[in-house]
């Protein structure tokens, strides 16, 4: 439907990897460039030299931590929990910084417990955490890479760029204490944009010792009020004193382990639209196997409501159903909510129907997110993922005939999608 956005990073429990439209346009504006910290005092402290500052940060020897993460997730009221044991090396070539790190995740509903972070990085942006398969699980770089985030050693990161985006201005202090080297940076919208809103937020605070000018706190909180998600996450990092050499020697010398069979992410490809349309139907057909096609009959879909009462798709038999497989925390899901509420509006009195479908949320914390976004969507509410519909890009959905065979169906929620779902629902009305 046009050019698709989808999304497979799942918050709380977000699916891990790929697709990532929410992920990719927060990190856009979170790799920072072109920043020129102000030397204006904030809260206690004196002003900070950032030079002398990036001195200090450059000269960090090899060292291990422990990073504990939270985050509070805002529509939903959910929070998670995060732990990485990270060996670390600094200023390796032109990377910034080398590292292994074991990863593990508190949370029961993600599939995930422990895995190690097979990787020697060869990049400063979070997304070089991005590693590996276990069984059919793709590990995702958001999470763990902020639990090793570039600005733990990367000089460049502070002086090289915001990106420079016509919709916010950025505002930011640096200061230093006895103690602590400390950074606030805000993402203020601005007005002179008819889309922006001041509630939006993009802030962060980050704390660095300042006799090690080793990285010890940072808190980002991100809140996009089109379509009433954000989150607060907060990291702190207990260093261990470790012989730098002997870190050094683990992590440069370091090799995966035979049963990690992807070491490294797939590098991004410069293609031309022909190799990205192809590039792209090659992702399609591997995310959509094993899931119903075209022509087939749709398999029973069983759950509850927003009420809690059970439903099953066979009760739509008579309708034409657009059936949205989704959940609070992919981007593009989210994106597309108010014109799948409004086709479903529209064309109501000539038996059409939107139905979504979500493995992730309670009819409870549903219900929340849509009198909060003003919307009304009917639900079939799913404990855990269906067998006959094992999604795993987001959003996945299908038109379904009033015989109930499936008529057409497709991934994500882009540029051209709602003029497209339109024009399928009046072919087959």
């Amino acid at each position: 439907m046009g050019k698709m956005k989808q999304s497979t990073v799942e918050h709380k429990p977000l699916t891990f990897i790929s697709f990532i439209y929410l992920v990719a346009a927060v990190l856009t504006v979170l790799l920072l460039s072109q920043c020129t910290f102000s030397s204006t005092s904030h809260g206690s402290g004196s002003p900070l030299k950032l030079d002398a500052f990036l001195v200090e940060l450059a000269e960090q020897p090899a060292g291990s931590y422990t990073a504990q993460l939270t985050t509070h997730y805002f529509a939903t009221d959910e929070r998670d929990t995060s732990e990485a044991y990270v060996q670390w090396v600094p200023a390796v070539g032109d990377s910034g910084w080398a590292a292994i790190g074991y990863y593990r995740v508190a949370d029961s509903l993600r599939t995930l417990s422990q895995h190690v972070l097979d990787t020697v990085s060869t990049s400063v942006r979070d997304s070089s955490f991005e590693r590996s398969t276990v069984g059919s699980e793709r590990i995702s770089g958001y999470w763990p890479g902020k639990l090793c985030p570039p600005f733990l050693g990367d000089t460049a990161w502070f002086g090289s760029a915001f990106d420079g985006d016509a919709d916010i201005v950025w505002y930011h202090t640096a200061t230093r204490s006895d103690t602590t080297w400390t950074f606030d940076i805000t993402a203020h919208a601005d007005t002179s944009n008819p889309d922006a809103s001041p509630e939006d937020i993009l802030r962060y605070h980050i704390d660095y010792d300042a006799t090690s000018a080793r990285l010890i706190h940072f808190d980002f909180e991100f809140f996009e009020s089109s379509i009433a998600y954000g989150y607060l996450l907060d990291v702190t990092f207990d260093w261990t004193d470790e012989s730098a050499d002997e870190v050094a020697d683990k992590v440069l010398n370091w090799a995966p382990d035979s049963a990690f069979s992807e070491t490294f992410p797939e590098q991004e490809v410069e293609r031309n639209e022909a190799e990205q349309e192809v590039y792209w139907e090659e992702q399609r057909a591997k995310y959509t196997a094993g899931l119903p096609v075209v022509g087939e009959m749709a398999p029973e879909l069983a759950g509850i409501d927003l009420q809690g009462d059970s439903t099953r798709l066979t009760d739509y038999l008579g309708e034409l159903v657009f059936l949205d497989f989704w959940y609070i925390g992919c981007g593009p899901c989210m994106q597309a909510l108010p014109h799948l509420q409004e086709a479903g509006e529209k064309y109501a009195d000539r038996g059409f129907r939107v139905v979504g479908s979500n493995a992730h949320q309670s009819p409870e914390v549903l219900t929340s997110y849509f009198e909060k976004r003003g919307l009304d969507l009917e639900q079939i509410i799913t404990d855990g993922r269906p067998e006959d519909y094992n999604i795993r890009i987001h959003p996945t959905w299908y038109l379904i005939g009033r015989d109930g065979a499936v008529l057409e169906t497709g991934l994500g929620y882009g540029e051209g999608s709602d003029a497209q779902l339109d024009s399928l629902i009046q072919v087959h009305l």
